[in-house]
Parts: structure tokens; C-alpha cells; sequence
């Protein structure tokens, strides 16, 4: 792979050729900006409930975290109509995707009361197998209930957003996300003004309110524009719902190893923030300060990656492998030169990034958390380098089909990693610092897993449609 990047006398030609990097920004840069908006959402809720002290912000993320786990596994399917809708697209039978699409909300119905069943009986239990605090566990309860009601308006909005993603329509994804962005902030500052003055109501849930309210309006939204004229004239876009068994089968095929990818993965890194959250109070207000951070470094290389399954998706399913090997270097590019970037101010800035979440420089929280914060932003750094060619690897392989390697590795790393943590916490009562050290080094492994994966080649012999 390495030896096929472009040189200083290619690199225009490089630039222009389908799968290179302009055909790649195009789709990267909407994409990420829709990954930044909607994570800026989530920033919103923690920094308007930070005046309200330690815990509402740490429960706040806890409550997202777990809210995202009873869904992770149908957001891994469904977000697989991106790739397949760029095979059907590249095969010439762009008349099968609007079916594709009526598969994925149907099967979105069928599961939301499963959802809402499990969250109802299983979340308290799982809040206290983590061992946080009570008044951390009880905050973070308020705002998973909430949050997994509104769930189903996140599954839509992944079906919607996968379909423009599949056909290279991520402006559409990027409107879309900024108007929910955009309503998000008055609509929860609001909310948590009101709940202030309420006795009967909190805080924390008029932040999880406010970022429900903004996923409605986000979905009407996408539904109107996906019954757009040029829509329909070109893919028969309804929401006639009609059920159509072989389309359901490959994306169940397909999908279903990235979503129990995702389960995997979001399952230990959820617990693993769980577990440390049980350190104390100032280690998960440490722990929601760093990952916030690193949430937003992410945005523009999960970009990257939407951008990337689309094009590998389309051109595999054209049979142009060359054109999709060019996608994948391209990819690998834009993301090691974001996460460096990321890296560098992360490193030189380290103060002022933290600096934002505690304002009130004295106060024995600031002392505390500051020198906590700073070691654990600096040591996300290794997390974030492997990271980035992680999500370039794993996307490529789903793209092509090749999901099932992706969710071996995943099983394996991610687990044995959970394993160590809750060892070095729960049973020897490690570090935190040290600890974190291990957590953000452990990706390392299972990027050099996918890159052998990759370089074996088995991913270009692969027929989705």
C-alpha cells in the first residue's frame, strides 16, 4: 500500500484522477462538517450543564454513552445503506436503492420498542455494575431516559443521511446537520434555563430534551428533502413502504457484521469510560473534558471515512479497483495529516483546551482537575494517530464487503482491552493516569491487525451485487 503513494511528479495527476483527492474532499469535507455539527450538539449539552458542577456534565456524557449502546448495533447496519448504495450506484441499479432505504426504516420500527424495552430494564443495572456514584448514576439515568426515547429519530436520521452519503450527496447531510446544530443550543440552553426554575424538572434533562427536539426536526427535515423532485426522477423516491426481501437480506448480510463492529467497539470503549468514571468524581470530569476533545479531532477524519465508503462502495461495484485503491491512499492521507495537526495543538495547547470547561481558575476543582486533564490530553495523542488509520482500514474493508474481518479484529482487541481495564481498575486500583496510558495505546494493535487484513488482499475478490 505504502509503496503506491503518489510522488511530487504525480501528485497532479493524482489530484485529478477518479478516487484521488479532490473527488475525495468533496465528499470528506460536507461529511465532516455534518460529524462536527451533530458532535457539537452532544459538546453543547456538557458545557451548559458545567455550571451545575462535576457531575451533571460526566453523567450527561455516561447517560449519551449508554443511550448510543442499545442502539450502536442497528446505527452499524443501517449506516451500511452508505456502501451498498454506492455498489448499486456503480453496478448501474440506482432503481433498487429507494428499497433499500424503505428495508432500513421498516427495520427501524420493528426494533424501537425493543429498544425502549431493553433501556427501561437494563441501563439501571448497568450504571450500577460500573460502580459510579449514586448521584452520578441517578443524573445519568434522567438523561438516558430521555435520550432513548428520541432514539428512533437517530436511527432514522442514520437512514436518510446514509442514502445521501451513497449517492455523493453529503451537502445535503451538512445542511441538514447545521440546522440541528444551529436549533440545538437555544433550544437547550432554553430548556435548561426553564428546568432551573422547576423543581419538578432537571437540568440535565432539558439538555437531553433539547438534543431530541433538534433530531425531530433534523428527520422531517431529511424526509423532505429525500421527496424532492430530483430525487424522485432519478431514484423513485417514496415512503410508500414496500418490503423487499433480497435488498434486506444483503444489507442484513452485510450490515450485520459492522453492527456488531460497532457494539463491540462502542460496548468496551462505553464501559471502559464507565469504569473510569468510577475512579471519582474528578477523574470523570477529567476523562469528559479530554474525550471531548478527541471527539472533535475525530470529526474531520469520520469524514474521511463516509466519504471513503461511498467512493470504494461505488467503484467496487463497478469493477474499477484502481480507482478504488486511489480512494483509500487518498484517504489515508487527508486522515494522518488531520490527526497530526490535532496532535500538535493538543500538545501546545493543552491548558487553554481544558482551561474552557473550568473558567474559574481558583477553585480547588481547577487545581485538582488541571494537572489530571493535561497528562491524559496529551496521552490521547497515541490514541488519535492510530485512530485515524484505523477508521481508513476498517472503512475500506466494509466498503468492499469485507466486514466480518473487521468485526474479528474488533472482537479481539476491543475485548482484551476491556479485560485489562477493568483488571487495572477494579481488582489492583492502578493509576488513573496509567491506566489512561494503556487505554489510549491499545488501538495500535488492532491497526496493525487491519493492515495485514488489507495487504492480503482478500477484500478485492469480493462481489456485494
Amino acid at each position: 500500500m505504502l509503496s503506491s503513494f503518489p510522488t511530487s511528479h504525480s501528485l497532479k495527476a493524482f489530484w485529478l484522477k477518479p478516487g484521488g483527492l479532490r473527488e475525495l474532499l468533496k465528499l470528506a469535507i460536507p461529511a465532516g462538517i455534518s460529524q462536527a455539527c451533530f458532535s457539537l450538539m452532544m459538546f453543547t449539552d456538557r458545557l451548559l450543564l458545567t455550571p451545575f458542577g462535576k457531575e451533571p456534565p460526566a453523567a450527561s456524557m455516561l447517560g449519551g454513552f449508554t443511550s448510543y449502546l442499545f442502539i450502536v448495533f442497528f446505527c452499524g447496519l443501517l449506516s451500511y445503506i452508505t456502501p451498498l448504495t454506492g455498489q448499486l450506484l456503480g453496478a448501474k441499479q440506482k432503481e433498487k436503492i429507494t428499497g433499500l432505504v424503505h428495508g432500513g426504516i421498516i427495520i427501524s420500527l420493528l426494533c424501537y420498542p425493543f429498544i425502549l424495552f431493553f433501556g427501561e430494564f437494563f441501563a439501571s443495572l448497568y450504571f450500577e455494575w460500573t460502580g459510579v456514584s449514586q448521584k452520578q448514576k441517578e443524573l445519568a439515568t434522567l438523561y438516558f431516559n430521555i435520550m432513548n426515547t428520541g432514539d428512533l429519530f437517530v436511527l432514522m436520521n442514520i437512514i436518510f443521511a446514509s442514502f445521501f452519503s451513497g449517492i455523493g450527496k453529503t451537502s445535503v447531510i451538512m445542511k441538514v446537520n447545521l440546522f440541528g446544530m444551529i436549533v440545538n443550543f437555544p433550544l437547550s440552553y432554553t430548556l435548561i434555563k426553564w428546568a432551573e426554575a422547576e423543581s419538578s424538572f432537571t437540568p440535565i434533562e432539558g439538555a437531553a430534551l433539547g438534543s431530541i427536539l433538534s433530531s425531530l426536526l433534523m428527520c422531517v427535515i431529511f424526509s423532505m428533502v429525500f421527496l424532492q423532485k430530483e430525487y424522485k426522477e432519478d431514484f423513485g423516491t417514496n415512503l410508500y413502504l414496500k418490503w423487499n426481501s433480497q435488498l434486506v437480506a444483503k444489507l442484513i448480510h452485510f450490515g450485520s457484521a459492522t453492527g456488531f463492529e460497532m457494539t463491540l467497539v462502542f460496548a468496551t470503549f462505553s464501559t471502559f469510560v464507565a469504569l473510569f468514571h468510577s475512579y471519582g468524581p474528578n477523574e470523570a470530569l477529567s476523562a469528559t473534558i479530554v474525550l471531548n476533545w478527541e471527539i472533535i479531532a475525530f470529526l474531520p477524519t469520520f469524514g474521511v471515512s463516509i466519504g471513503l465508503m461511498s467512493l470504494v462502495g461505488k467503484y467496487m461495484g463497478a469493477g474499477e479497483l484502481e480507482n478504488a485503491k486511489r480512494s483509500i491512499i487518498s484517504a489515508t492521507l487527508l486522515s494522518l495529516g488531520t490527526m497530526l495537526f490535532a496532535c500538535f495543538i493538543f500538545i501546545t495547547q493543552t491548558e487553554y483546551l481544558i482551561h474552557i470547561f473550568l473558567p474559574d481558575k481558583n477553585t480547588v476543582t481547577y487545581s485538582t482537575i488541571m494537572p489530571l486533564a493535561s497528562t491524559m490530553l496529551k496521552l490521547i495523542c497515541f490514541y488519535c494517530l492510530a485512530n485515524g488509520v484505523n477508521l481508513v482500514l476498517s472503512g475500506a474493508l466494509r466498503a468492499a464487503g469485507d466486514t466480518k474481518a473487521v468485526m474479528y479484529i474488533a472482537l479481539i482487541g476491543d475485548w482484551a482491552m476491556l479485560f485489562i481495564a477493568y483488571y487495572m481498575i477494579k481488582i489492583k486500583g492502578f493509576d488513573p493516569t496509567f491506566t489512561w496510558g494503556v487505554f489510549s495505546a491499545n488501538l495500535f494493535f488492532q491497526t496493525i491487525l487491519l493492515g495485514i487484513r488489507f495487504s492480503q488482499g482478500q477484500w478485492k475478490k469480493i462481489r456485494v451485487v
